[in-house]
């Protein structure tokens, strides 16, 4: 029912098998038990429970206690019309189908339509709110226009809902090829005024909101064709986008004006994600992307430029690791929206940096080093201390570099140091 029917009837293959039944919790365990699987609760609030039983080949099924006295109450609890159908399990592993569709979801599965329930559906869980816009994402639907309207009219209830729970939706929503007339319709609802009060709420800057939508817009424009903007060398920017990452980003570009302030806590960028509560690891890589794009957009990157300061092309490179392609697309589609005349300059230093980082750095990653901390104590009969740090970056920066190549040449750079800095 549910998801499973929706993928099924999209031509897709589902892998998330929904049962509404009663009794959810012992029909979960006593599955479990028999098939010799580990059972999963997902949600224990009593009279809600679900629970799931993870199969072989990324199946899972999923045990939900039935809302209402029959299926038909159950549906109507559910959120939206594609996502209220149904069909007995008898029938459908016979495979003689017979839905129980009472909203008509097939028929807005056929228009592309995401269509909220009648009732107060948003006011029972706002975080439905959220879904509306992650399914037309994902789908590529359009919300029909009362949804919208409901929509509206509901928003400030995602105030109620739970953090991590409102993360993982919008995460889900902005790994979407088009991210951009979402947001637009969710600004125009009030929604993204409530996820990011900061800078999107009533009686914000305005300038600044709209700023935000366009360097989304330029966003999205590059990942999905480079070329337009980066040099023909710039190949395999997916793979720095995997995962959540292109999600992140295009949240990057929605939040950036916040790392440009600072509280008594520190950065209210990072304030603002951990109390979303975002993974440790998400805003580790949002911060990076954040600070490096603003060093990229004050320096201009003139330190790639034609005079190419390989030392600092190396700092920065280094500083950002694999968080490099994502700041340089943030930084290039912020300036793209911006007056500023020198957006042909910017991008040819990103093509420096793009080159150095393909051709010279990542190479070199792939090398043992010439020098280690052990060869400082056995060689040069040096104790440990902080400046076996500076002494092994110096080496590698000059082996990538190409100053040294060898590793005579990294003890004879080693001995100079040590001579200069002990």
């Amino acid at each position: 029912m549910g998801g499973t029917l929706r993928d099924y009837f999209l031509g897709k293959t589902p892998i998330d098998f929904d049962f509404a039944v009663q009794d959810a919790p012992r029909l979960a365990e006593l599955f479990a038990t028999h098939i010799k699987r580990h059972l999963i609760r997902l949600h224990d609030t009593p009279g809600r429970e679900t629970l799931r039983v993870a199969m072989s080949g990324g199946v899972f099924f999923d045990f939900s206690e039935m809302q209402g006295n029959n299926i038909e109450q159950d549906l109507a609890r559910r959120d939206f019309t594609i996502n209220a159908m149904a069909v007995p399990l008898e029938e459908y592993l016979a495979e003689d189908w017979q839905p129980l569709d009472p909203f008509q979801g097939r028929a807005d599965l056929e228009k592309k339509i995401v269509r909220v329930l009648p009732g107060s559906i948003f006011e029972s869980d706002p975080l439905r709110i959220v879904r509306a816009f992650r399914f037309s994402g994902t789908l590529e639907f359009d919300i029909e226009d009362n949804t919208l309207e409901k929509i509206a009219a509901a928003h400030t209830g995602l105030k109620s809902v739970a953090a991590e729970r409102i993360a993982n939706e919008w995460l889900l929503l902005l790994n979407s090829k088009k991210v951009l007339p979402l947001a637009r319709l969710m600004s125009r609802t009030g929604v993204l005024g409530q996820l990011i009060p900061a800078i999107h709420a009533p009686g914000k800057n305005p300038a600044k909101a709209r700023e935000t939508l366009e360097t989304l817009e330029s966003l999205e424009e590059m990942i999905a064709d480079p070329a337009k903007a980066f040099p023909d060398s710039f190949s395999g920017i997916e793979r720095y986008l995997e995962g959540n990452k292109r999600a992140l980003l295009k949240l990057a570009a929605l939040l950036y004006p916040l790392e440009e302030e600072e509280s008594s806590a520190g950065s209210v960028g990072e304030t603002f994600l951990k109390e979303r509560r975002f993974s440790n690891s998400d805003i580790r890589f949002m911060r990076a992307v954040l600070e490096q794009q603003q060093i990229a957009l004050t320096t201009r990157l003139d330190f790639a430029g034609p005079a190419n300061n390989l030392p600092q092309v190396y700092a920065f490179v280094k500083s950002c690791g694999a968080q490099l392609i994502p700041a340089l697309l943030l930084a290039a589609a912020r300036l793209a929206r911006s007056e500023e005349d020198d957006i042909d300059s910017f991008i040819r230093t990103i093509h420096n940096l793009v080159e150095f980082f393909q051709n010279r750095y990542l190479p070199a990653q792939g090398q043992p080093m010439l020098l280690t901390g052990d060869d400082l104590i056995q060689q040069f009969n040096l104790s440990p201390s902080p400046i076996f740090k500076t002494i092994l970056d110096r080496v590698e920066e000059a082996r990538v570099l190409g100053s040294i190549a060898t590793r005579e040449e990294a003890e004879a750079l080693a001995r100079h140091l040590i001579q200069t800095l002990v």
